[in-house]
């Protein structure tokens, strides 16, 4: 009995191609997004920063972003990041050699830069990368942004978190 090889091929080429296309779905796009149901803790405040340690898991090759200053100690990696309008959120690195990016699309919730325009946030060991939310929110609002982080002589590692920004109605 003959084995068809170029049948087997045709079809390993074809199961990657709707897993790639899957994953392209899945990983989301920098924006708005819908609002997870619950937003239980919040980080820093108008008045205190919220500070996000931008790091990486080797285990599963993504970036992660811990907030460090939450009631009761720091959160678990890449959850999402939960603040009030008009708190400034602050991403820090501290391996060495490490660089970070996050970029938000052009719908964004912040301050400094214009709305249209892609929110881009660039860091490094020593020089953290920060901006204020916007306070104008009227219900809370979710946006997913694009995480890197690189360090000298290693593959960059990624991933695609949300920061929720919570709206003056209390919710």
């Amino acid at each position: 009995m003959k084995v068809n090889h170029f049948g087997f091929g045709k079809m390993a080429m074809l199961s990657l191609t709707v897993v790639a296309s899957a994953r392209l779905v899945i990983a989301g796009t920098p924006g708005k997004c819908t609002t997870p149901s619950s937003c239980s803790v919040t980080c820093g405040s108008p008045s205190v920063p919220c500070m996000v340690r931008v790091s990486e898991d080797d285990n599963l090759n993504l970036a992660t972003a811990t907030m460090l200053n939450l009631p009761g100690g720091p959160g678990a990696p890449s959850q999402d990041i939960c603040v009030q309008g008009g708190t400034e959120i602050l991403w820090l690195t501290e391996e060495d050699q490490s660089k970070l990016t996050a970029a938000f699309g052009k719908q964004h919730p912040f301050k400094h830069t214009p709305q249209g325009k892609v929110a881009k946030f660039k860091g490094k060991k020593g020089y953290p990368a920060s901006d204020t939310t916007n306070t104008t929110t009227l219900a809370s609002e979710c946006y997913e942004y694009k995480l890197s982080h690189c360090i000298t002589g290693k593959p960059c590692k990624k991933t695609d978190p949300k920061v929720i920004v919570k709206g003056g109605t209390g919710d």
